[in-house]
């Protein structure tokens, strides 16, 4: 079964999304940035992240950070959900490599089926042998 992290400080959102994804993912999730990247540290088989951006200790940006330091970001697709769904905000999200943006509050079907596209995408470039960032393709 696919496994989706989840990364959010509002436990009633950790909660809710756990009940959206439970019937058709494996769900972890983390409270905050550091949580998040602790379990990335030590577990890889994450399908995707869904990922909060206003988080204590370390933000959703930092996250991003993280996975692009790490070279993580190629492997492991991002789905932003956050409360502020400004242009800059998505803007910088989307240069950051993250493939997808839900605004709070989030519906179940949307969350669903976008879940679901980015993870198929990745497992077919995987098996492809490339991964699209941006305008162009990079091969491994």
């Amino acid at each position: 079964m696919r496994k989706v992290l989840i990364v959010d400080d509002f436990e009633g959102n950790r909660e809710l999304l756990e009940d959206m994804l439970g019937e058709y993912y494996e769900v972890d999730s983390a409270s905050n940035g550091q949580e998040a990247i602790e379990k990335l540290e030590k577990e890889t088989g994450y399908s995707a992240m869904l990922l909060d951006l206003i988080m204590p200790i370390v933000d959703g940006f930092g996250v991003l950070d993280y996975l692009h330091k790490n070279k993580l970001a190629d492997k492991l697709p991002v789905i932003i959900i956050s409360g502020d769904s400004g242009a800059e905000t998505e803007g910088r999200c989307l240069d950051l490599g993250v493939e997808d943006f839900i605004a709070k509050p989030f519906k179940e079907k949307v969350v669903l089926k976008r879940l679901h596209n980015v993870i198929t995408l990745r497992e077919y470039q995987n098996t492809l042998g490339k991964t699209f960032r941006g305008d162009q393709y990079q091969y491994y």
